[in-house]
């Protein structure tokens, strides 16, 4: 296959970093600067270095793959650049500015290796296709940590206390001897409703004192809802919101019913906010989908919208690292709601270890994955696999797919890319609920939690981010 030896850029977003990189080609890609002092990059941002490293290490850069690497490699730089700029300032926001920089940087150079490593297993040559995913896997894990061993273990070992048909899958596919967990940390035994038993019954009287009303516009039950009845009833929801709650800038949210998504999902940004109602989902009972209400549109939709209204795009979007405490915030308030929440957000947690081989050192394959989690939701179903609806398996399909976002996932496991984003939330929930338990022992009343979890984007247990909320508090 032939390649032009400088070949035509590809058209990029608009410099967020104040470099213009639209024209790089390999003659302008060299980091060499003797007035770089890496030592002074902010910690949030270490990783960088090594990702830089990374990216220039055996350019290859005469090939579609390598001239992504440089461009990505580019941005890296940049961003850098501004974050040492940033350590010039007094205040918080330049510094998370460069992060917020950094980040997408980092991620348009993982775009960059992901790239790399389908052109490689495209020509066949698998030792190159897996030295690049290894590389990617080393970077997104510095910035997405895969879940530890013990605590997805215990969650898994929770499950097969009260199922055996479930017991059966997992011995079928595990190593069932390396579910052993440590015993220092007796609580970690626990179901996670009991272990934050109080926190949850403390997140229940809130959001029922101020929003039971808007609540019972879905009566609690087993009733089950169409994708078009729960269209209906969020809407209902959110038109009761915008006539009822000023707590809440819920002018700025819409709903939009999308025809091809089978989750929810909600997206924020200065313009509003928009809560993507799924028309391809599978019928939702009245309690879930109450909980749903608590997660997407009291959570997510509410932190946007009041982000939104600060005028600042990173408290309506979110900052940066804020998403494992957005998500466990918005689970534990779909728990305390329902009882119950979305087992796919465990599972996340849980798969990502299986696939990247965390429980019991085995890497697997995406057909390996989809034909467990197909085997292992017959089982929590008591059917069988032939009898699971087609709606359910594409709900499974795509929580497997997001696990191997970046790399082709077949039976050539070492080419793999586990995109460990989604176990963030399941591991936010327990890091919000710490934070939850840790402010009322000082002495701050639920009605404050929740409040500030809603007033924007943010990591509450990062000091830069309250530190950077709170300007706009003072400035309200």
């Amino acid at each position: 296959m032939e390649t032009a030896p400088h070949p035509v850029p590809v058209e990029i977003p608009v410099p967020y970093d104040g470099y213009d990189y639209s024209n790089l080609g390999p003659k302008n890609i060299s980091s060499a600067d003797p007035d770089f002092d890496y030592g002074e990059v902010p910690p949030q941002l270490q990783a960088l270095n090594k990702l830089t490293q990374t990216l220039e290490d055996n350019p290859d850069t005469h090939t579609d793959g390598g001239y992504m690497r440089a461009r990505g490699s580019a941005a890296v730089h940049a961003a850098i650049r501004l974050a040492i700029d940033a350590q010039e300032t007094d205040g918080p926001t330049d510094e998370i500015v460069a992060i917020e920089s950094a980040m997408r940087a980092t991620k348009q150079a993982w775009n960059a290796m992901s790239l790399t490593v389908m052109q490689a297993r495209k020509e066949g040559d698998l030792t190159r296709a897996a030295m690049w995913a290894e590389r990617l896997n080393e970077s997104i894990a510095e910035v997405y940590v895969l879940p530890e061993h013990d605590a997805a273990a215990q969650m898994i070992s929770l499950e097969l206390q009260n199922n055996e048909n479930v017991k059966a899958v997992y011995v079928k596919y595990l190593d069932m001897s390396k579910l052993t967990v440590a015993e220092s940390n007796p609580e970690a035994s626990l179901p996670i409703e009991e272990r934050y038993k109080e926190a949850f019954a403390q997140k229940r009287a809130i959001i029922l004192e101020r929003y039971g009303e808007t609540l019972d516009l879905i009566p609690e039950g087993d009733r089950m809802y169409s994708a078009e009845e729960a269209a209906d009833a969020i809407e209902a929801v959110l038109e009761h919101l915008q006539l009822n709650d000023k707590t809440v800038a819920w002018d700025k949210v819409k709903t939009y019913r999308d025809v091809d998504e089978n989750v929810f999902s909600t997206d924020s940004s200065l313009k509003g906010v928009t809560i993507n109602v799924p028309m391809a989902a599978e019928p939702i009972s009245a309690n879930r989908l109450r909980g749903m209400v608590a997660h997407e549109l009291l959570k997510h939709a509410a932190s946007g919208a009041n982000g939104a209204a600060t005028g600042d795009e990173m408290q309506a979007r979110g900052m940066p690292g804020y998403l494992g405490f957005e998500e466990g915030d918005a689970i534990s308030s779909e728990l305390a709601v329902s009882g119950v929440a979305d087992e796919i957000f465990a599972d996340r947690f849980t798969d990502t270890a299986i696939a990247a081989g965390v429980i019991d050192g085995e890497r697997r394959s995406r057909p390996e994955m989809i034909k467990m989690v197909y085997e292992r939701e017959a089982a929590r179903q008591n059917t069988t696999v032939e009898k699971l609806s087609e709606g359910r398996k594409r709900e499974l399909n795509t929580h497997v797919g997001r696990i191997y976002e970046g790399g082709p996932g077949d039976e050539h496991v070492e080419t793999a890319v586990i995109f460990a984003k989604d176990a963030q939330y399941w591991a936010g929930v327990l890091k919000h609920l710490t934070w939850w338990e840790a402010g009322i022992k000082a002495g701050r009343t639920p009605q404050e939690l929740y409040d500030e979890g809603r007033r924007g984007k943010n990591d509450l247990t990062q000091p830069e981010h309250v530190a950077y909320q709170a300007q706009f508090a003072a400035a309200s």
